[in-house]
C-alpha cells in the first residue's frame, strides 16, 4: 500500500501559483537537514509536480475503490 503526503489547493488556483508552491516545497525537501529528519522517521522523499501528484492521487483512489468494491464495502 502506497501512502502519499502532499498539499492540495482549491480548484481554480492559478497554475503559476501551484508551480511556485511545488518548486518551493521541492527545494525545502531537498535541504539536507529536512531530508535527514524525514528519512530518520521512515519517509521516502520524492517531490512531484502538480500534474504528477494529481496522477498519483487518482491512481490511489482507483486502487482503493477497487479494493472496497471487491470487499463488498458500501457507503451508508
Amino acid at each position: 500500500m502506497e501512502t502519499s503526503y502532499g498539499l492540495l489547493a482549491p480548484t481554480g488556483t492559478p497554475r503559476s501559483t501551484l508551480n511556485q508552491i511545488s518548486k518551493e516545497v521541492a527545494r525545502i525537501l531537498d535541504l539536507p537537514d529536512v531530508r535527514e529528519r524525514l528519512q530518520a522517521v521512515g519517509f521516502y522523499i520524492e517531490s512531484a509536480t502538480p500534474e504528477e501528484f494529481d496522477r498519483i492521487l487518482r491512481r490511489q483512489i482507483e486502487s482503493l475503490s477497487k479494493v472496497a468494491r471487491d470487499a463488498g464495502l458500501r457507503v451508508k
